[in-house]
């Protein structure tokens, strides 16, 4: 039987790996320490990567990393390494697909392999769980309008101008996100604040790409 991933991650955690896989209602010995160094670790890794393969502005990059070292990619990755087999949980809790459990084991188990074999092995470990073709793609495709606006505004040190407002049309509420940047103006609007806002934000980073 050929070894796993987590086989693989236990060797180079050592003495570690128990305390990497002890939630915190398991026991004073638990995982928190570990998963706070491991998504140090987690997040230089994926930034090197990104920076280094591709070619985006500053605001998608930020995007890209900020999916991949989400709770809902690495809960994923939890899942798909079937790390929840090597945790302890304290009476009563459970894991669920898309826990933060999952992707703080994930995080912790980096840490450990970081603290017993430094950043090389643990960067590697990442580049195999996270940094997966599938998951780049789905980085790339994924889209965060608002953040991106911001990083580009804060890196050209542009003063935006925005207000919202809302309305009742019928018997549903309307919000608006007005939003004024270099001489270009757009309105955008959802069902809630954070559509119209997120919607205001892609029609200005289409706006200034357009010129």
């Amino acid at each position: 039987m050929s070894e796993t991933i987590v086989d693989r991650m236990r060797a180079a955690a050592g003495d570690l790996w128990g305390r990497a896989m002890t939630h915190a209602s398991a026991g004073s010995e638990h995982n928190q320490r570990l998963e706070f160094l491991g998504n140090a670790v987690l997040n230089l890794a994926i930034a090197d990567h990104v920076h280094e393969h591709c070619s985006e502005r500053e605001g998608r990059l930020t995007v890209m990393t900020n999916f991949l070292r989400s709770d809902r990619v690495l809960s994923e990755v939890g899942m798909r390494i079937e790390i929840e087999k090597e945790l302890k949980l304290g009476n009563g809790v459970e894991v669920k697909a898309a826990s933060s459990i999952l992707a703080g084991a994930v995080e912790a188990a980096i840490g450990a392999v970081f603290e017993r074999n430094g950043y090389e092995a643990a960067s590697g470990f990442v580049e195999e769980m996270v940094l997966t073709p599938d998951l780049l793609q789905r980085a790339e495709e994924h889209q965060d309008p608002v953040t991106e606006l911001k990083e580009l505004v804060e890196a050209k040190r542009w003063k935006p101008a925005s207000r919202g407002f809302d309305e009742m049309l019928g018997e549903k509420r309307v919000f608006y996100r007005a939003i004024e940047l270099n001489g270009k103006a757009v309105l955008g609007m959802g069902s809630s604040k954070r559509a119209a806002e997120a919607q205001a934000a892609k029609l200005m980073l289409s706006a200034m790409n357009d010129g």
